[in-house]
């Protein structure tokens, strides 16, 4: 007789279904009261058909609040089914029995799986059940349900379990488990944060999320995943869960791998794999220096601090978190004769700051040439006065003007006097401050991106090449992109189009009041006045520095609306915009200027003025 191998013993899943149902229990009844009783007391409150099958059909927009509670239990049944490895006793007992490794971690695995995906299904038949007595069955939407929380489950499950296999504390897996979820990104914005005090050019937004930072943010990712529309929750990117469900697969693998080479003796451990015991502690003393010295200087209220303090900060945090994880991984507050180490840590971390301090990679000096640009997918000026139409000049991939090349030299030529701006006037207070972001798609395949925060400008330096103000005012000139970011470049709906005026001053009462919308031939003249007096460029202008826009503005703004036609609009909102002339509705507007002839002789023909007065600025 031929003797097999057994991967799955009965009795140990048993046992743990049997022992640990108050975690699946209470599981089952949550999804029990969300879901098929919710249907019934629906039913009892004498809903109609159709408010049934509607309540039935948006099952799954409950996946936003599974995600959370797979989270947590996910956490949970890992916690249960291997928490004997968390107890030498219990550890040493369990691995005494005649049973392969293989076969232990398989069963304890799948009867924590089982916590979870038995109340999924239990649940959803149930619902269905409910469903069809009433005559309201939606099997399509309970099935994106079933299957988008089983995927979730599967992923956070399994993760916990990955994460259960490299520590022999219980309080220790459930912190490793919550710090692992938001590690990547943690790492990302406190790294970028501290290289940003060093480089110019290198502020928040200058580096791309990238995709390692949102697949290793599951909690953020999943979010995504499950976004409203309308106020339908829907599965936006199913292939995201697909993802999530085989990267659980992978690391259940990954996990049975190292439980295989875990040593049971190294229960009550923090960190049970030796060779993770290196990761920790430096990882620990890392984190902790970035936290940590962020969050002294926000208790003293030091939001720029000098470079050299700042070091300092990270140092003495990462080596007191250096010697922390020694403790913890010792089990011993005699550590400090490991003090190498830590001297070698704050080695590292100081020539890592010089390196910023000094730019050795060249950073702040790179600004790509026209040819090597294949367009601008954004690029932004804010801190402009307000107009009207905003208080930045903008350019995107949308505009159709981002890869002109007088343009973009334009643009490269800003690049360079930020890049150039000498360090003791970056902090200085000009006549006016803006901030600068510039995206560029190259054409080796790359992109570039730099932001630059709270940079003076001088009025002083509007006629001198090569200075911020001067490459400014030279973008500020261009109509075409002003054209674009004001809006009137598009061709609003002649039969849906109206004009109204705000902060006019009423000529009976002397108050501000706004002239409503005037009559269609009123309106398509004005958006002609104005088209006139924009070519002629005496409206539709962007200053640099307030006292130009006083000079030149009233108080008065021009709104244009229109509805494009070809819209098709959900019943719902139809309704609302018959009842509403604004709702959904296209608008423009802008500052009207004292050079701006036309529109104000049209203002005048029509009789606008005799009603109204204009305010100056």
């Amino acid at each position: 007789m031929r003797s097999g191998t057994s991967f799955f013993d009965f009795t140990i899943f048993n046992k743990n279904i049997q022992r640990y149902w108050p975690l699946w229990g209470a599981y089952l009844f949550i999804w029990l009261l969300i879901l098929p009783i919710n249907l019934m007391f629906l039913n009892r409150r004498l809903w109609s058909t159709q408010d049934m099958l509607e309540a039935a059909q948006t099952v799954h927009e409950t996946l936003p609040l599974g995600l959370y509670m797979a989270f947590v239990f996910g956490l949970g049944a890992a916690m249960m089914v291997f928490g004997y490895l968390y107890n030498s006793r219990a550890a040493c007992m369990t691995h005494a029995l005649p049973l392969r490794r293989e076969t232990l971690f398989w069963s304890s695995y799948l009867a924590g799986l089982a916590f979870l995906i038995g109340p999924h299904l239990l649940t959803a038949l149930i619902t269905l059940g409910i469903e069809s007595l009433r005559g309201v069955a939606a099997p399509e939407s309970l099935g994106v349900w079933l299957l988008g929380q089983s995927a979730m489950c599967l992923f956070f499950y399994s993760f916990a379990v990955f994460c259960g296999m490299f520590t022999g504390n219980a309080l220790a897996l459930p912190i490793f488990y919550g710090i692992l979820n938001f590690l990547v990104w943690y790492l990302r914005e406190t790294i970028v944060s501290y290289v940003a005090q060093f480089l110019h050019g290198m502020g928040y937004g200058a580096w791309d999320r990238g995709i390692l930072v949102q697949w290793c943010t599951p909690m953020h990712n999943l979010s995504g995943a499950l976004q409203r529309d309308r106020g339908v929750t829907y599965m936006n990117r199913p292939e995201v869960l697909a993802i999530y469900a085989a990267a659980g697969a992978v690391l259940t693998v990954l996990a049975l791998l190292v439980y295989r080479r875990r040593h049971m003796e190294s229960a009550g451990d923090v960190v049970a794999v030796r060779v993770v015991r290196p990761v920790f502690q430096y990882g620990v003393a890392i984190s902790t220096g970035l936290l940590g010295t962020i969050l002294l200087y926000i208790f003293w209220g030091v939001s720029n601090p000098s470079n050299v303090s700042l070091v300092v900060g990270v140092i003495l945090w990462s080596v007191a978190g250096y010697f922390a994880a020694t403790m913890l991984l010792d089990k011993t507050f005699r550590v400090f004769h490991k003090w190498k180490g830590a001297a070698g840590l704050a080695v590292v971390i100081l020539l890592f700051s010089l390196a910023l301090e000094f730019d050795v990679l060249g950073f702040e000096r790179r600004v790509p040439k026209v040819e090597e640009i294949q367009s601008v997918p954004f690029s932004s000026i804010s801190g402009l006065n307000f107009d009207g139409g905003g208080n930045s000049l903008d350019l995107d991939e949308y505009s159709g003007l981002s890869t002109d090349s007088e343009r973009l030299e334009k643009i490269t030529a800003l690049h360079h006097a930020l890049a150039n701006l000498p360090e003791d006037q970056r902090d200085r207070l000009g006549d006016n401050t803006i901030s600068v972001n510039l995206d560029y798609s190259l054409r080796s395949g790359g992109s570039l991106i730099r932001r630059y925060h709270s940079v003076p400008v001088w009025k002083a330096d509007r006629d001198v090449p090569g200075t911020v103000t001067y490459c400014v005012e030279q973008l500020l000139q261009d109509r075409e992109l002003l054209r674009y970011n004001y809006g009137l470049n598009q061709q609003p709906d002649a039969g849906t189009m109206w004009a109204a005026l705000e902060n006019v001053v009423d000529a009976k009462t002397g108050s501000y009041a706004s002239t409503g919308a005037l009559d269609s031939v009123t309106s398509r003249r004005l958006w002609e006045a104005v088209q006139q007096d924009f070519d002629e460029g005496t409206i539709g202008i962007r200053y640099l520095f307030s006292e130009e826009a006083s000079a030149n503005q009233y108080e008065a703004r021009i709104y244009f609306y229109w509805r494009d036609p070809s819209e098709d609009l959900p019943a719902h909102e139809r309704a609302a915009a018959a009842a509403d002339p604004y709702y959904k509705a296209h608008q423009i507007n802008l500052l009207l200027t004292r050079q701006a002839s036309h529109t104000l002789a049209v203002l005048e023909e029509s009789g606008v003025l005799d009603t109204y007065r204009l305010e100056e600025n």
